[in-house]
């Protein structure tokens, strides 16, 4: 049965939360953009975790640098010593240093949008690794790959859409002299040409871009939640007490039925949601061989 994992923000209020696990994002190798824990923290966090039977995540899902790579080594070293469920990476030196230190240790590859077909995910299936399904793509699509049967799904939460290990906005803010700082703020980006307010945040670790709405697939559940390993709530964003409610109405929608009443208990939420490419088909140019 597919279980429900979603984002820790903060251990206020955990025992309220009805998930099967936490990802608990690593303060210099993910890409979590807020307030991370730190080692101490997960420590503790670890141990009370699996005090209550629940899943283990931990978020390394950053590119790694040449000159990071003994840092990452000690630091999958140290997370290896506590009862780790899963690891999510993009970068496959994570993958490489993982597989040296316990080649049975359980993996799901994030590489954000590069997950697009069912070839792909049964590549990873061979490597017995779960894989991080891109929501850059339509129903049946998803549908499909998820058939392979290692697929995770991020379905509720604001989405990254762009990553880069530059200080874009530092570096703006240089430019154009400009004495208000941008770095560690969540701010607002708009193309001359469109009305949408996209998400832009500046931390050490880079420079992130976010939909400018929240990614929802609920309903659409009903037929895929037999076939997905688990199903993410991004907590990027999102305070933690609408977080809570949210990962109650998923809960209830995987203990259940996805139906119309969670769905609208869902969007009274937040009703800035919407399904990006989810109902959508794909528009091929015809090209001219004249």
């Amino acid at each position: 049965m597919t279980k429900l994992i979603v984002d820790l923000k903060s251990l206020w209020k955990i025992n309220n939360y009805q998930a099967d696990g936490f990802i608990l994002n690593d303060p210099d190798f993910s890409c979590f953009p807020e307030n991370e824990f730190s080692l101490e923290q997960i420590t503790n966090i670890i141990y009370q975790l699996k005090r209550k039977n629940k899943l283990v995540f931990i978020n390394v899902d950053r590119i790694i640098e040449e000159e990071e790579l003994n840092i990452l080594h000690n630091r999958l070293k140290w997370y290896l010593t506590f009862e780790i469920d899963y690891f999510i990476y993009g970068d496959f030196a994570v993958f490489s240093y993982l597989h040296e230190l316990n080649p049975q240790q359980k993996l799901i590859y994030n590489s954000q949008t590069l997950i697009t077909n069912d070839f792909d995910a049964r590549f990873y299936h061979h490597l017995h690794q779960l894989v991080m399904i891109s929501n850059e793509l339509n129903f049946d699509e998803i549908k499909q790959i998820s058939l392979v049967g290692n697929g995770v799904m991020e379905v509720y939460g604001f989405h990254q859409i762009f990553y880069s290990r530059r200080q874009l906005l530092s570096t703006f803010q240089k430019y154009k002299k400009i004495q208000y700082s941008f770095s560690n703020r969540r701010l607002d980006l708009q193309e001359e040409q469109r009305n949408e307010r996209y998400s832009i945040f500046e931390a050490a670790k880079g420079t992130f871009i976010y939909t400018p709405y929240r990614y929802c697939l609920f309903k659409e559940l009903n037929e895929l939640k037999n076939h997905l390993v688990f199903i993410k709530i991004s907590g990027a964003f999102i305070d933690q007490a609408q977080l809570l409610a949210i990962t109650k109405l998923y809960k209830q929608g995987l203990n259940t039925f996805f139906t119309d009443t969670l769905y609208h208990d869902l969007v009274a939420i937040c009703p800035h949601v919407d399904t990006g490419y989810l109902h959508k088909g794909l528009l091929q140019k015809e090209e001219n061989r004249d």
